[in-house]
């Protein structure tokens, strides 16, 4: 005897609530998209930019002079740190001419390592850090807070020099100043930490222009 199976035609209201489900989990997942690229947008409007002055190249056995870093939010600055740091040898002839630091004002304007770095990654936070050679300063950064004995920050970098690398490909050089100049933006006052700041925002805006 063969199978009779039986065959029921779907009802106006049963397509009417598949639909509707359907209808549901499409909203749900556009939902999840828009909210992913603004959570997205907001990331790469929201960060801190960072830059050190030392007194050498090598984060083992040089010194932290100077920090500054600005807070960016929607790409506007809302808050800045700044802090000259007393330094425990003398500061070379070189870095003195470069930056206009001297050890008489790192003296009496600087303040003690531990106490600045126990503000900077505080002003800080969780923020995506954009810096200029960002293997330099970020390495000095967390060098510091080591020998320091506090906790050594962990964030996320985005570094200029290797993005201007990455879509200017026929400048000559890449330093702060080369990209600085090849934007028009004014690089007077380059070498100290807050100015190094301000031109190293303007690369990463118009890096992402």
């Amino acid at each position: 005897r063969p199978l009779i199976h039986s065959v029921r035609e779907i009802t106006s209201e049963e397509k009417a609530d598949t639909s509707h489900a359907d209808s549901k989990a499409a909203i749900y997942q556009r939902n999840r998209r828009i909210q992913g690229t603004r959570q997205k947008t907001r990331q790469e409007a929201d960060y801190t930019v960072l830059d050190l002055e030392t007194t050498g190249l090598s984060h083992l056995k040089d010194h932290i002079i100077e920090i500054a870093a600005l807070k960016v939010r929607n790409e506007r600055v809302v808050g800045q740190f700044h802090a000259l740091v007393q330094c425990p040898v003398p500061i070379p002839a070189a870095v003195s001419k470069l930056t206009g630091l001297s050890d008489a004002q790192l003296m009496t304007e600087g303040r003690q390592i531990v106490d600045v770095l126990k503000e900077c990654p505080f002003f800080i936070g969780s923020d995506l850090l954009v810096i200029h050679h960002a293997a330099f300063d970020y390495s000095f950064l967390q060098a510091g807070c080591k020998k320091a004995g506090l906790s050594v920050p962990r964030n996320q970098c985005m570094d200029t020099l290797k993005l201007a690398r990455q879509k200017l490909s026929k400048l000559d050089g890449y330093s702060l100043e080369d990209v600085a100049f090849y934007f028009g933006l004014n690089v007077a006052g380059h070498h100290r930490a807050l100015k190094d700041c301000e031109l190293t925002l303007g690369i990463y805006q118009k890096l992402k222009e």
